[in-house]
């Protein structure tokens, strides 16, 4: 089995702050990510994240099988501009619950 899987793109992924908010990193095309499975056409990646690997699922069509793992760190996106960059990751329903809570751990700090 190959140990490493290497984006063709940047692919965002939606992890949370440290209040619980949803983040967006973006994890850089090219660098390979350890794989802990592939299942009909889909690759379980883990990916580095503040509070440890997180693993998340990518079709393999978005990426390239490799024969060793050499993680990079991910680009924390702003998530209202994540929701701009990516509109198939994050709904306005999503962007307006976001900003909502914001608001609301805002008031409370």
């Amino acid at each position: 089995m190959s140990s490493g899987f290497a984006f063709h793109e940047a692919q965002p992924v939606i992890d949370e702050d440290e209040d619980g908010l949803p983040i967006v990193a973006a994890y850089p095309a090219g660098a390979a990510y350890a794989v802990a499975g592939v299942d009909d056409g889909w690759v379980h990646v883990l990916l580095p994240s503040a509070g440890g690997d997180i693993e998340s699922s990518f079709p393999e069509s978005v990426g390239t099988l490799t024969d060793a793992s050499a993680p990079a760190p991910a680009t924390l996106v702003p998530y209202r501009e994540a929701a701009e960059r990516f509109p198939d990751l994050i709904s306005a329903d999503d962007l307006a619950d976001y900003e909502a809570a914001a608001r609301a751990i805002a008031e409370w700090s």
